[in-house]
């Protein structure tokens, strides 16, 4: 470089990556990476993050303005309300946030998860689905279960260990409990 003449323009690396506990085995990063570069996204980067329920809010915190956006996975779907300064209403009726997205006025919470659901039955060729088991009763089976009704599903059974979780899957509409050992 020369002095007085104009050097290369440095874009500053936007940031967005996926938390969860663990994280090691998440395909999240490279499918991101694909994307942003299919994109031509070249000043974004996407990484993975091993952060428990108890580390969430300092981490996200600690995050400066070059952060746009996470993905949230378990064990943080629920904890992720507390840091959320706004949140959709689907992802109230969730009982589940799984992306944030940075705004003027701090992180939104949403759950993406319903509607890929949907788009995912829907692209296999399901149409109106008479009945559906939901296997487990976390996080990721209250979205699944709103994604059912969305399509409306005659009947949904969930098999699941945890009764107390199922419960909570009952007040968002009526499934049939098969326990598991």
């Amino acid at each position: 470089m020369v002095l007085g003449q104009p050097g290369p323009v440095l874009t500053p690396t936007l940031h967005a990556g996926v938390l969860g506990s663990p994280i090691r085995h998440s395909l999240s990063p490279t499918l991101h990476r694909a994307g942003y570069a299919a994109a031509g996204l070249t000043d974004w980067d996407y990484t993975a993050h091993e952060v428990d329920e108890g580390g969430l809010a300092p981490f996200v915190a600690g995050l400066d303005v070059m952060w746009r956006g996470l993905s949230v996975t378990m064990p943080l779907k629920v904890a992720a309300f507390d840091v959320a300064d706004e949140v959709s209403e689907l992802a109230r009726r969730a009982g589940a946030i799984n992306t944030l997205v940075r705004t003027e006025s701090g992180w939104a919470g949403d759950n993406t998860d319903v509607h890929g659901i949907v788009a995912a039955l829907r692209d296999a060729g399901v149409g109106t689905p008479g009945s559906a088991t939901i296997i487990g009763s976390g996080a990721t089976a209250r979205s699944a279960l709103l994604a059912l009704r969305e399509l409306g599903a005659g009947s949904v059974r969930v098999a699941a260990r945890n009764a107390a979780a199922v419960a909570d899957l009952v007040a968002l509409a009526p499934v049939e409990h098969v326990p598991l050992a």
